[in-house]
């Protein structure tokens, strides 16, 4: 299977067609180019919302990422080859090039920064505390890099890695300008809920679990819940989707342990916004 022409902006490289790579009997990715860019998990999540609109039989899961959508698939339903022809039929059908605006909540999550748990994690791994760490080497104080971490709003481009753990990209890169690596080795656990970065992406585990991101603080609320305590969690344990927009805010410490209370009770009122993001709005 060849690969189709690309065009290029910069060192930018997307496809003029989408590219059908076969990963195994079960698996098919569609994807759109070679970077991570939020015009191209754009079409990504317009493919993916055009396929769950159609209900496909065969379909059995789809999974979108920043520059392609994962579509497994049951081979005794529907065959490769034919399900390859039904994505193309609704690429054009559906005239993903032209398409301007999708569905898009926005999500506001309260931070703890340079929370005690952070700092005891840091330790436990033999690291010096992180936030203060990258604050120093991008030549900035704790503040500073808080008011930079908290000054534009993130798109999710899909959740993977961990149970509603999510990854993004800044929707106004060009304020986020600090210089975040990733930890060569990864630590061997997590709070959960601690919230990260690296490069100019964030995110927030949702378990206790393993991670080479930059721990920055703790979040009381919760974005995933097994048990579906709260009424925002009634129809699915994740609470951040693909085409999600998040916003992070400061808050004390003794406003996190407020919230938690109430998280913990099921009381809390999760602050979510419906709305649509247009394309036209990404400041790239």
């Amino acid at each position: 299977m060849k690969r189709c022409c690309r065009s290029r902006e910069g060192n930018l490289a997307t496809f003029n067609k989408p590219f059908y790579r076969d990963l195994g009997d079960l698996y098919i990715a569609v994807e759109y180019g070679d970077t991570s860019d939020i015009p191209l998990s754009f079409k990504v999540n317009a493919l993916n919302l055009a396929i769950k609109k159609r209900g496909i039989n065969g379909i059995v899961e789809t999974l979108p990422t920043v520059r392609s959508l994962g579509v497994v698939f049951d081979p005794l339903k529907i065959e490769k080859r034919r399900l390859i022809q039904v994505l193309g039929g609704i690429e054009a059908e559906e005239n993903l090039d032209e398409l301007t605006e999708l569905p898009s909540r926005l999500i506001k999550v309260p931070v703890w920064f340079d929370d005690s748990w952070s700092d005891e994690c840091a330790k436990a791994h033999g690291v010096e505390n992180n936030l203060q760490f990258v604050a120093k080497l991008n030549g900035v104080s704790v503040d500073e890099f808080i008011r930079v971490y908290t000054s534009t709003r993130y798109w999710i481009a899909g959740t993977a890695f961990l149970l509603g753990t999510f990854g993004s990209l800044p929707l106004e890169p060009h304020k986020i300008t600090l210089k975040v690596p990733k930890w060569t080795t990864p630590r061997k656990w997590t709070y959960e809920r601690s919230v990260t970065i690296a490069g100019n992406s964030v995110s927030t585990h949702s378990v206790r679990a393993p991670g080479g991101f930059q721990l920055v603080g703790r979040t009381p609320i919760d974005i995933y819940d097994s048990q579906q305590r709260n009424p925002i969690f009634k129809d699915d344990p994740i609470l951040m989707k693909a085409t999600d927009r998040v916003e992070f805010y400061p808050i004390p410490e003794g406003e996190y342990h407020r919230v938690r209370k109430e998280v913990e009770e099921g009381t809390y009122q999760y602050e979510v916004e419906e709305g649509i993001f247009r394309i036209i709005d990404y400041k790239g």
